[in-house]
């Protein structure tokens, strides 16, 4: 039976937990034995757990624009191990006297409370993340790197899924995958950005009568194949009303690459509102609309003014 994606990282705190566990059953120097079922292993075990799941659901939580993989156990792994350490040996070594259980008890407390903290922590900022993930993990992959693939994953498992899938009945009897270019980590950008205040929202031209209202969010500049681009943001009416996608942000945009590598009708990217002026533009992840699978779909038209005088072979590739 196949694991969805939140309950194979369930799976990590877990492990991790009762790898804690046992471990912990190997009494350092100077330290006193621990029985099996000490009741303070058990109580550590639970500080720990919930340690665990409040990175769990930082990382799910921000999945899109994070690392995961071996990369999430990794850090995960250090991040418990030196926080449940320094639990253990402040018990033993703490110039202070002993009272009982009570005295576990109260380090489990610090030990959820300091979790949660760093949960918060995780949560609004972004770069603590990044930063921790670059300094302990051993493996070179790239953070946009990382997030490309996993975008390219998803994307595919959606296709393969008869519930989700755009793909007609005869094409998704065949399909096995999307064709992506590699992964080119010069096609991802950080944009300079020019927001419009207030502007007032007008009807998208799609590929049907629908007219849905979008309104012009921000104005993109940056350098793509050594050449200063420009691209129009857009952000739904429709969207920006909702608690799930408040922040979304639309990029559509065409290329030299369309009709012969890629759809000819051009490709889109999703966007967060970010902090700042700047924006990160990851054209791995740059994806077909729907029409190109279907004509049962009402498509937003790519506007006049998002096409690149470049050829942008990143992200997905024409279909068929």
């Amino acid at each position: 039976m196949k694991l969805s994606l939140k309950k194979k990282y369930f799976l990590v705190p877990v492990l991790l937990s009762v790898l804690i566990l046992i471990t912990s059953l190997y009494p350092l120097p100077k330290l006193p034995e621990i029985s099996f079922i000490a009741i303070d292993k058990l109580g550590h075990l639970a500080a720990f757990f919930i340690l665990m799941l409040c990175y769990l659901w930082a990382f799910v939580k921000s999945k899109r624009d994070q690392f995961a993989g071996i990369n999430y156990i990794v850090f995960s792994f250090f991040i418990c191990l030196i926080l449940g350490g320094s639990i253990e040996l402040l018990q033993h070594y703490l110039p202070i006297q002993r009272f009982g259980d009570w005295f576990d008890f109260y380090f489990d407390i610090a030990g959820i409370i300091v979790a949660i903290i760093i949960f918060i922590m995780l949560t609004r900022t972004k770069s603590i993340v990044l930063v921790a993930a670059l300094f302990m993990s051993q493996f070179i992959y790239s953070q946009s790197e990382l997030s490309s693939k996993e975008f390219q994953d998803e994307l595919n498992r959606e296709y393969a899924d008869p519930e989700e899938t755009p793909l007609d009945s005869l094409d998704l009897i065949h399909f096995t995958s999307l064709e992506f270019f590699p992964i080119d980590e010069n096609y991802i950008v950080e944009a300079k950005l020019i927001k419009q205040d207030s502007p007032e929202f007008f009807e998208m031209e799609t590929s049907t009568s629908r007219r849905p209202e979008y309104r012009v969010w921000a104005y993109a500049y940056f350098t793509l194949n050594g050449e200063e681009q420009k691209l129009t943001i857009y952000q739904s009416k429709k969207l920006m009303n909702t608690l799930e996608y408040g922040d979304y942000l639309f990029l559509p945009f065409s290329d030299l690459s369309n009709g012969e590598s890629t759809y000819y009708g051009g490709r889109y990217v999703d966007l967060r509102i970010p902090e700042g002026n700047s924006i990160m533009i990851d054209f791995n992840k740059a994806y077909n609309p729907l029409c190109a699978y279907s004509n049962r779909f009402s498509c937003p038209k790519v506007p006049s003014e998002n096409t690149l005088k470049t050829s942008v072979n990143a992200g997905v590739k024409k279909f068929h």
